[in-house]
């Protein structure tokens, strides 16, 4: 029996192919840590989606999204990944559309009638506008919102 040794070729080929997807791997796991995220809290269940929208400037705020997203409500407590939303402050709002029609329900006097929400701190009693809820966006923190 003759003792054959590996192709040194083949070895460095596997090797280099190997880094690659290693490299590849760590550069997309980078990439989704350093998307901000939305952890919210308090949503029904089995009840409708939930709308979330992302506002990259006061200029745009109500008027042009860096993100819109519909999600189903299938957890109480649903962690949002807004990649594409990458800006040094954000604001972010959210209903739950609970009978699924697509819009913001709202009683007679115009005030909503479906659960809404927004980040930083939105008044109680109005509105929110841009500076009142816009946050900044930290790397591997959170944005914590309760519907």
């Amino acid at each position: 029996m003759k003792n054959k040794l590996p192709d040194t070729r083949t070895s460095i080929h596997t090797f280099l192919a190997l880094a690659s997807l290693l490299l590849v791997s760590l550069a997309g796991t980078a990439h989704a840590a350093a998307c901000p995220e939305v952890r919210l809290s308090n949503v029904q269940p089995g009840r409708g989606s939930v709308m979330l929208s992302v506002w990259g400037s006061s200029d745009s705020f109500f008027k042009k999204p860096l993100l819109a997203k519909k999600l189903a409500a299938t957890e109480a407590t649903l962690v949002i990944a807004l990649c594409g939303a990458e800006a040094p402050e954000i604001a972010v709002t959210v209903y739950q559309d609970l009978n699924d029609n697509g819009k913001l329900d709202s009683n007679f006097l115009g005030i909503p009638s479906e659960p809404t929400a927004a980040s930083g701190k939105p008044p109680k009693f109005k509105a929110p506008d841009w500076e009142s809820t816009r946050v900044p966006v930290q790397a591997g923190q959170a944005i914590d919102i309760r519907l």
